[in-house]
């Protein structure tokens, strides 16, 4: 089965009332099952090893989701407070963001993060992800973008595929590492 994470960016589209809204869109193949896929999004043993170690998630349709973003020197740089909207086994996992700060951006309040799986023909997952309904692209839009596609396109990925994934903290330790050695 090929590998492949590829991003699919619509900045144009409408919401219901007919205001313009932006999205950020994934389409990832993960070689792994459509279960394993959703555990690893909805089980917060599992989500601390992809995305940030620092996050508490309910089981349950109503629930919250808090997500916290810390430096290494443990002061916080940003959090996210989600309530879950859908959760369908092996298929759908969505949150809608209620409260949000990051480095004093809270432009992901009124968004949605959502996972959308399907099994393809290789027993893996095509997952199609999205986090739209951003009212503009400044902000940090640009940045959730990259960041965005590292958090699904790598370290969910490795996670999935090889066991380790690289959450918040080690991504931010191996940027700034990148950095100084250049």
């Amino acid at each position: 089965m090929e590998s492949r994470c590829t991003s699919v960016l619509r900045s144009h589209a409408r919401n219901n009332r007919g205001a313009e809204v932006f999205e950020i869109r994934y389409q990832c193949t993960l070689h792994a099952t459509p279960s394993r896929v959703y555990d690893a999004l909805t089980d917060q043993s599992h989500v601390a090893k992809w995305w940030t170690p620092d996050c508490t998630l309910e089981d349950r349709v109503g629930g919250h989701a808090t997500f916290e973003f810390k430096a290494a020197d443990g002061t916080l740089d940003g959090y996210s407070l989600m309530r879950i909207e859908k959760l369908v086994p092996a298929a759908l996992v969505e949150w809608a963001c209620i409260e949000q700060d990051y480095q004093g951006n809270n432009d992901w309040i009124g968004t949605t993060v959502r996972f959308h799986l399907t099994q393809n023909a290789q027993q893996g997952t095509d997952l199609d992800f999205s986090h739209s309904g951003w009212k503009t692209t400044d902000g940090t839009f640009h940045r959730c973008t990259d960041g965005w596609r590292h958090v699904i396109g790598t370290s969910l990925k490795n996670y999935l595929e090889i066991g380790k994934g690289e959450p918040y903290l080690a991504h931010l330790a191996k940027e700034t590492s990148a950095r100084k050695a250049s």
